[in-house]
């Protein structure tokens, strides 16, 4: 049984292009779990340098890594998950503040100013501090 020409013509070009569709697609999802996977990676290596930037002695390094901390809370791509682990690393940054303060002899003196407290808003939002009034 020979099958007629203009089938022979049609079917082969069309079973290429079915083959180089299905190729692109298998491709193109690839791509994208490799690239989610990049981009978990990327926040999970970030979140730990945050982390312990946030626990740090040095001041300056502890504030870098509060702030880094509540600005990957705002990221909305972020996980529940991953939430979690940013909610507990900003309390084990409070927790140590505290720490410090409760090893501190008792009559030393606490000097802290508006710049140097985070202020969240209702919704976890880091608010502006107030402004303060003229004299």
């Amino acid at each position: 049984m020979e099958l007629p020409a203009w089938l022979l013509a049609v079917s082969v070009p069309g079973g290429a292009l079915l083959g180089v569709l299905l190729t692109l697609v298998v491709t193109r999802k690839n791509a994208q779990e490799a690239n989610r996977t990049a981009q978990q990676e990327t926040l999970t290596e970030t979140l730990r340098w945050a982390a312990e930037l946030a626990v740090s002695e040095n001041e300056a390094e502890a504030r870098l890594g509060v702030l880094e901390l509540v600005k990957l809370g705002e990221d909305p791509t972020i996980t529940g998950r991953e939430q979690d682990l940013i909610d507990a690393a900003l309390e084990a940054a409070q927790y140590q503040d505290k720490l410090a303060l409760t090893v501190a002899e008792s009559d030393a003196d606490v000097i802290f100013s508006d710049e140097d407290v985070t202020f969240l808003d209702e919704d976890g939002i880091v608010a502006p501090p107030a402004e303060k009034e003229a004299p």
